[in-house]
């Protein structure tokens, strides 16, 4: 597990062209994470989760057909998944996550699987902080409203995700944008 910023800037350098260079490396805080789309996420869940354990528990004290026994438990595991498994998923995901911020691009690093964003063709770069100084720093634009209630398969961009000290990644960010400009 990467657990320094030099440890972090000597796996990102196997990753880097001969004429880039790193301005920033960082972690996501680890552990489990509330983010704004559990507004709606946790009550829609908590709702989800407390009918299907309802039909299922009708389901199996009327003694209906095995078949309706059967139907309800995915639905089940989706509940509980939707209310609990997410948020150990989110964390276990976020502790093999790395970033990095080089004179190019940033690169986002995800249990091995890199995703690498020319700083040339970022376009809506959004802060959002925290009273903290946590935060996340969003890399293009965001569709609107909480993330439950969006038309399906509208992803959310790219993002440093619970970044501490997120402004002043974010004008290192802005810094580097600029300078590939020039």
């Amino acid at each position: 597990m990467l657990e320094t910023s030099s440890t972090i800037r000597q796996a990102v350098k196997d990753l880097l062209s001969h004429d880039e260079e790193i301005v920033w490396t960082g972690r996501p805080l680890g552990g489990l994470r509330l983010r704004s789309s559990d507004i709606v996420g946790i009550p829609f869940s908590i709702m989800w989760c407390a009918f299907m354990v309802f039909w299922e528990t009708a389901v199996v004290t009327r003694g209906a057909p095995l078949f309706f026994r059967l139907w309800g438990i995915p639905f089940v595991c989706v509940g509980l998944y939707m209310l609990i498994g997410r948020f150990f998923y989110d964390a276990w995901k976020r502790a093999g996550t790395y970033y990095a911020l080089t004179t190019q691009r940033v690169l986002i690093v995800e249990r091995g699987n890199v995703k690498s964003l020319p700083l040339l063709t970022l376009s809506d770069v959004t802060l959002d902080e925290n009273r903290d100084g946590v935060g996340t720093i969003f890399l293009g634009p965001r569709p609107p409203g909480p993330l439950m209630m969006r038309q399906p398969r509208v992803p959310e961009p790219p993002a440093l995700a619970f970044v501490p000290g997120v402004r002043s990644v974010y004008q290192h960010l802005m810094q580097a944008i600029g300078d590939c400009v020039r």
